[in-house]
């Protein structure tokens, strides 16, 4: 299939709404529109996930664009299976697996209504003891709790804890909007790598349709939209019909150890 370049102000939406099974959070306010972001792509349709949502607030740069949307209104929560691999210096390629929970819901931020982001990364911890090697299956634990304020698109504050079989070695306040806020164009950040709501100004390249399989299923239908941040570093969305989360998507940060890593979240669930 054709490749096409989009020059493209993605917005990554996601919303609280009523009607998604599997949760009992109350909606956030009407006054949070879910909001969508044009790409061109001449000569063949953008695939756009449907479902029931509230009114959509949407951004085209020509009327003859089509939104596509990589997160959108419509779910509560979303686990993602985390593979994160490495290159060592002994030249030996390294990975180790996690899982990412991530739920959303409306509350408060030291009285102000907010938008909390909770995440929860669970995966095995290797324990050396007396230079010999045993692993813990999931026995590390780390928490994130993040408040957004949509009012004016930015992060209030939160909290990061790590325990290691059952024992708390990490905890973390953000007492200012400095501690939290990201830069989404710039370089991955937050425990998902990108924020689920806000805009990435990244030009990205549709590479068509490609069949995607993940524990949650397979899906013949995910289109691939391939781009990189402002330094370079690459990442790439699979987005399917009916799912208001990307089914898949990977990037590579080279602040991380090693060389060459990756991190792949693969969709395991949401609602």
């Amino acid at each position: 299939m054709r490749t096409a370049i989009l020059a493209i102000a993605l917005v990554i939406a996601a919303v609280i709404c009523a009607g998604c099974t599997g949760q009992s959070t109350t909606p956030a306010p009407e006054q949070i529109p879910q909001t969508t972001v044009a790409v061109a792509t001449p000569g063949e349709p953008v695939t756009v996930a449907t479902h029931t949502t509230p009114p959509v607030t949407t951004a085209r740069s020509t009327p003859a664009e089509n939104p596509v949307k990589i997160f959108g209104s419509g779910f509560h929560w979303v686990d993602y299976r985390w593979t994160h691999t490495t290159t060592l210096n002994s030249g030996a390629r390294f990975s180790y697996v996690g899982t990412i929970h991530m739920e959303r819901s409306q509350d408060t931020y030291k009285n102000t209504p907010a938008l909390r982001e909770k995440y929860t990364i669970v995966s095995d911890y290797s324990d050396y003891v007396n230079n010999i090697s045993t692993t813990v299956k999931n026995g590390r634990v780390g928490t994130q709790n993040l408040y957004y304020d949509a009012s004016t698109g930015s992060y209030l504050g939160g909290t990061w804890s790590v325990s290691v079989k059952g024992v708390i070695t990490i905890q973390e306040v953000y007492n200012d909007t400095t501690a939290v806020q990201r830069r989404p164009e710039d370089q991955p950040a937050g425990s998902l790598g990108i924020t689920p709501f806000g805009g990435m100004n990244i030009s990205f390249t549709d590479k068509g349709i490609e069949s995607v399989t993940v524990p949650y299923g397979t899906y013949p239908d995910a289109r691939n939209y391939s781009g990189t941040f402002r330094n370079g570093m690459p990442i790439a969305f699979h987005v399917a019909s009916g799912v208001p989360v990307p089914v898949k998507y990977q990037y590579s940060d080279w602040e991380d150890d090693g060389k060459d890593p990756l991190d792949e979240f693969e969709l395991m669930g949401w609602g």
